[in-house]
């Protein structure tokens, strides 16, 4: 964890997780990933291309609309627009950062999320999701595992993949060629608003920080940041935690979060935060839905939101994060 779901040769049948154990420690793995350490700074032309969802919030029933939104519409569109760019330019994979189902994370719910993606998978784009507060982690490996099955291959040896051994927590790292995605797990509680990161996940994170010292890091957890003096916690119970781990260690150059359903970015001490937009629904009107294509190269990330109704002020608008050092 969290789901992976694997890239072409592919059938509607297969099914991965990393609840398929991966061999080796943190470090023995960034060793075996030694040596792509050195990344490659030729320019855009080999950047890597991720498409990144949040909070797609699918129901059971793919006709089911809340906030006056019908959520598997939105994905649906989204998803097919992502594939019409991986044809244009092959992606690296697409991540869904978390609350995948609608309210309390109904096998069902997973179900028709599996069935949506199902024409990406085709596609050989490998996906990754991580878990929200709206997400049940036995229902997603039973909703998924309805529509690919759970018979796959493990992801071993040169997979690119590593899984937390955690007990109570499905994180894991994702390796491209500029880059590793840490996916991080901060559901507490199903359909209780706060998440938490956790000691055992923060200690397996900064592990595998310190033996991959050389290789530019991304953050993706579902729970926004929350500042210690707001008194009624809706984000991560545990920001501090997470901010002292990240922000002295230079290779960590983004974390990516959802959970408020807004679209922003800023950044703290040259760490670049990055509010991912939800695909289903906006809380405010102000704020667009959609997705967000992330250009990865050596130096930096280029960010642009695909808004669901093509018409808010932000609908394809690039915005450059450049590495810090």
């Amino acid at each position: 964890m969290p789901i992976h779901l694997d890239s072409a040769p592919v059938s509607r049948r297969r099914f991965v997780s990393s609840v398929l154990a991966m061999s080796g420690a943190a470090g023995g793995l960034f060793g075996r990933f030694g040596a792509l350490s050195a990344v490659s700074e030729s320019g855009q032309d080999a950047a890597e291309v991720w498409a990144l969802f949040s909070d797609t919030h699918i129901a059971a029933d793919p006709e089911f609309n809340a906030r006056g939104i019908n959520m598997a519409a939105h994905l649906r569109q989204g998803l097919s627009e992502a594939v019409s760019a991986h044809a244009r330019k092959p992606m690296q994979g697409l991540l869904i950062n978390g609350d995948c189902a609608y309210l309390d994370g109904q096998a069902g719910d997973y179900a028709t999320l599996g069935s949506l993606l199902v024409p990406v998978v085709e596609k050989g784009i490998p996906i990754h999701v991580t878990l929200g507060n709206h997400d049940e982690r036995e229902r997603i490996q039973q909703g998924l595992g309805s529509v690919f099955g759970s018979g796959g291959q493990a992801a071993g040896k040169g997979s690119g993949r590593v899984r937390a051994e955690l007990s109570d927590k499905l994180a894991s790292c994702v390796q491209g060629r500029f880059c590793d995605w840490y996916l991080l797990d901060s559901l507490a509680a199903t359909n209780k608003t706060p998440g938490r990161v956790g000691e055992a996940q923060l200690a397996w994170l900064s592990a595998c920080l310190k033996a991959a010292p050389d290789r530019p890091a991304l953050v993706m957890v579902h729970h926004n940041p929350q500042p210690k003096f707001i008194e009624k916690v809706s984000g991560l119970e545990d920001t501090d935690a997470l901010l002292d781990l990240l922000l002295p260690l230079k290779q960590v150059k983004a974390l990516f979060f959802g959970h408020t359903h807004v679209n922003l970015t800023l950044a703290v001490e040259g760490l670049h935060l990055v509010n991912l937009p939800a695909c289903a629904y906006r809380f405010r009107p102000e704020q667009p839905t959609g997705w967000t294509s992330a250009l990865v190269d050596a130096r930096g990330c280029s960010l642009t939101l695909f808004d669901t109704e093509k018409s808010h002020e932000l609908h394809q608008k690039e915005v450059r994060l450049d590495w810090r050092s």
